[in-house]
């Protein structure tokens, strides 16, 4: 009676442990399926504005969960960011409006990170007289900060 007993449970365990790695496997599958390329791009409340135009961008396909805005600052001409702590993925949203004294054609905003591991990474490099961009950036999450060089007025938000 014992034998048979446990054959029969340990039967019913082993039938439970598949059924929960069978679900387990056809729930990821259709996770990873989900995600169709192509699908529309456009912005819903809450997400970040996809870019407007030019080439695309290499960089997290989905927008944080919960962004926030990590560090905001306005300026004028050259300048250097203060400190701010990124996870893996965050996007660096940026305006400028030049003065028509500034010859189109030539750099007039340039954007560099700065963290322990990089030392000088170009995110933006524009030569219009006015722009607004929001670019995805990846990488090791970490202290940065960004090195601004222009003639023009700017912003700059990081959000991650």
């Amino acid at each position: 009676k014992w034998s048979i007993g446990i054959v029969a449970g340990g039967c019913a365990v082993i039938f439970v442990a598949l059924c929960v790695v069978v679900a387990t496997d056809l729930a990821t599958r259709r996770e990873a399926t989900s995600a169709v390329p192509g699908a529309s791009q456009t912005a819903m409340p809450g997400e970040l504005p996809l870019r407007s135009g030019g080439p695309v961008s290499q960089g997290p396909a989905v927008a944080p969960v919960h962004p926030k805005t990590l560090l905001f600052v306005e300026g004028t001409g050259a300048g250097r960011t203060a400190t701010f702590t990124t996870g893996t993925d965050w996007y660096l949203r940026y305006s400028y409006d030049c003065p028509e004294t500034v010859q189109e054609g030539h750099s007039t905003l340039e954007i560099f990170a700065y963290s322990a591991a990089d030392h000088g990474t170009p995110l933006a490099n524009d030569s219009e007289l006015s722009g607004t961009d929001t670019l995805p950036q990846h990488g090791p999450p970490g202290l940065r900060y960004l090195r601004v060089t222009s003639p023009c007025s700017w912003t700059i938000a990081i959000i991650g």
